[in-house]
């Protein structure tokens, strides 16, 4: 999904139609860096990402077809990015 691609290479909060992400920072030295995001979809956190320890977890409990198939594109990435899904 495109959508989803725009925004897990985004850098700053990015709001496209129903999806959103939102970043937790903090900073390493002097270097500010990208701790958490939180993918949001229609108001509700569907994907969280932990970058500091790569892992991730998908939300994916709301059952309607255009959510999962969300949730999948989240999961299809961070997975094949090599991050450790937490159930």
């Amino acid at each position: 999904m495109k959508t989803v691609q725009d925004l897990v290479n985004a850098t700053r909060e990015v709001k496209k139609g129903n999806h959103r992400v939102k970043l937790v920072l903090g900073w390493e030295g002097v270097k500010s860096i990208i701790k958490k995001r939180y993918f949001i979809y229609f108001s509700t956190a569907i994907c969280t990402v932990d970058e500091i320890n790569k892992t991730f977890s998908i939300d994916s409990s709301y059952g309607s077809q255009s959510t999962t198939r969300v949730c999948n594109a989240y999961r299809k990435h961070f997975a094949g990015m090599g991050y450790s899904e937490q159930k």
